[in-house]
């Protein structure tokens, strides 16, 4: 059978509450996850200034491969808010208000529509509850695979980091020789990666989503002597109950005091896995149509995380320099016996990092690498569903590089640049992302985007291995 669904990894459609809100309803895709800061159209915060602040843009990306097959449409335009809070304004006496969200509308293509919640979260001192972002570890700062925090999404080669839902407390003791910070999270409420969304008609998937791969229509069995020439897919979802109300831990401790250039801290986390895991299962029908069952399951992980790092101050400029350390220990997810599934085995990652400032331009150089989390397929139909079911990583070496510029002409007017290239050590994949803005009016400015995608061998690239893309748009900053 041709591997043209190499990777099947699903979440389910579930509708969940946060907190009072609203309702988001996703989907993962036939996908795994990948590294970098930036997911979706978006607008940098680069010109926001004040305690609540926003923008209104209007942008269209242009699919500009001659090869593009994953849609008849090569062109989108969207609708795009964005709105921060950043704490300030009392709601009442010492009680603040933090959010950073955004919501995207497509007028021509609505499956595309999405409600990206990174926080939104009440803070009394150091006592915080909502949804809310913390740097948990600096391996995930830079490469977000969505271990301690969620991930939205919606271009599955450019995830962002989510925050998790809870309560959350810090704890500081500067008086001691050696000041301690504690930070600790409990929940008993899960939300798992935000995903692209997908539209499922008569059994099939239907190709209307750049960013969401649908696994094939009909397929050959080789091994089993079968011919199928029509997939008719079914996904089970689970109940709210079942996937929501988990329970998660956290804690973080960090010594030293703020104005050192050591910064060393250690972390655990016992909580639900972000990325849910999936089984599957098939039976033949007498017309020749294979029924195929997709079930998500949530699954269980421990992690355990160690950062160091130092920082130098030279002339104008800082150097940083740190290593980070990430364990994971995934439980066996419990799926009924008819339904074939991976297993994984304990991963470590390892990732070093140097980091460069100087007045208005920045630069970071990382590197990841990833021992363990290797998959083993069970259950009754393992030899026919191996290949197909979803990997822990997407690969296992890989270096990053990434470079940030800011230029004011005037209080009015000044130009920014973003460039980020992702490669491949093991597998060969390259992903070159570059954004400039341009602010002409003191609340106008204009964005350029340019996304370049290569795989020869990596099995979630090189199904997007077409969808290079320009954007332009134009955003109305408030």
């Amino acid at each position: 059978m041709q591997k043209m669904m190499t990777l099947w990894k699903l979440m389910p459609a579930l509708p969940y509450l946060v907190l009072g809100l609203g309702t988001i309803e996703s989907i993962e895709s036939f996908a795994q996850t990948s590294s970098t800061n930036y997911s979706s159209p978006t607008v940098s915060n680069r010109f926001r200034d004040g305690s609540t602040t926003g923008s209104l843009s209007l942008m269209q990306s242009s699919f500009v491969s001659p090869d593009y097959r994953m849609t008849s449409q090569r062109d989108f335009q969207y609708l795009l808010v964005d709105i921060h809070q950043n704490k300030s304004g009392d709601m009442s006496p010492g009680v603040q208000l933090g959010a950073d969200l955004s919501g995207l509308v497509s007028p021509n293509n609505q499956v595309l529509n999405y409600l990206n919640i990174r926080e939104l979260f009440l803070e009394y001192k150091q006592l915080s509850l909502g949804r809310k972002k913390k740097s948990w570890s600096a391996l995930e700062d830079y490469w977000p695979v969505g271990l301690y925090q969620p991930l939205f999404k919606w271009n599955p080669l450019m995830p962002e980091s989510q925050g998790l839902t809870g309560l959350f407390l810090d704890l500081l003791n500067p008086e001691e020789y050696v000041p301690v910070k504690l930070s600790m999270m409990g929940s008993f409420l899960f939300i798992p990666d935000q995903q692209s969304p997908y539209r499922l008609q008569d059994g099939q998937f239907q190709f209307v989503n750049p960013w969401f791969r649908p696994p094939p229509q009909s397929a050959q069995f080789d091994d089993l002597g079968q011919v199928t020439d029509r997939f008719n897919y079914e996904i089970e979802v689970p109940s709210t109950q079942q996937v929501v109300f988990r329970r998660s831990f956290m804690a973080q401790l960090k010594l030293g005091p703020e104005e050192s250039p050591w910064d060393f801290n250690v972390g655990w986390a016992s909580k639900p896995s972000n990325q849910l895991a999936v089984g599957a299962k098939g039976f033949q029908q007498f017309n020749g149509t294979t029924q195929s069952k997709i079930r998500p399951q949530v699954f269980e992980h421990s992690l355990t995380s160690s950062d160091l790092s130092y920082r130098m101050d030279i002339l104008n400029s800082q150097l940083k320099a740190g290593l980070s350390l990430l364990r994971e220990k995934p439980s066996a997810p419990e799926f009924p016996a008819d339904y074939t599934y991976n297993t994984y085995s304990e991963s470590a990652l390892f990732s070093p990092y140097l980091k460069y400032n100087w007045k208005a331009f920045e630069f970071l150089a990382t590197y990841l690498e990833i021992q363990g989390g290797v998959e083993q397929t069970v259950g009754p139909q393992a030899d026919r569903f191996k290949d197909f079911l979803p990997q822990r990583f997407p690969y296992r070496r890989a270096y990053q590089a990434q470079t940030k510029w800011t230029y004011d002409f005037t209080k009015r007017q000044a130009v920014s640049a973003h460039l980020n290239y992702l490669s491949g050590i093991d597998t060969q994949f390259a992903r070159w992302w570059t954004e400039i803005e341009y602010q002409f009016e003191k609340k106008w400015k204009a964005s350029v985007d340019v996304f370049l995608v290569q795989s020869a061998n990596n099995a979630l690239f090189s199904q997007y291995e077409n969808n290079d893309f320009t954007q332009v748009g134009v955003s109305y900053v408030f």
